[in-house]
């Protein structure tokens, strides 16, 4: 079974005719392309420079986690646990 492409009918567009003469016209707006990855949120991207001791600290977190972890997932979870538990150490001004 034979598949020849026809020219395109515009930029986004092309048909397809199969060995059988019958046509399929496929449009490149109507077709998704699948995203993978982590869903987008609007991060800010930062570069971390880490002296080897907190890198191999970073690493050995990263080892007692029960899933594969990188080293970014790594800072955000210790991000996850420090922040809040800073955060409840401060002290309490008068209003």
């Amino acid at each position: 079974m034979g598949v020849d492409l026809v020219p395109p009918c515009s930029l986004n567009d092309f048909s397809v005719h199969d060995s059988h003469d019958s046509c399929q016209h496929f449009s490149a707006q109507k077709m998704k392309k699948t995203k993978l990855g982590r869903p987008r949120t609007n991060p800010t991207s930062i570069h971390l420079t880490l002296v080897p001791d907190h890198l191999a600290r970073l690493d050995a977190f990263i080892a007692e986690q029960e899933d594969e972890v990188s080293r970014a997932e790594g800072v955000r979870r210790i991000l996850d646990k420090a922040l809040p538990a800073l955060e409840a150490a401060k002290p309490r001004g008068r209003k």
